[in-house]
């Protein structure tokens, strides 16, 4: 589990918007990263 909010927390930080998006919605913070790139 930690590895997963490692994850989620360097996403956050590269995109402030991600953060709303990971914080309620990790699953789809992480989904919205891939499609991103």
């Amino acid at each position: 589990m930690d590895e997963h909010r490692s994850s989620i927390k360097s996403f956050g930080e590269c995109s402030p918007r991600g953060v709303a998006i990971v914080e309620p919605f990790p699953i789809s913070g992480k989904r919205a990263d891939s499609r991103a790139h």
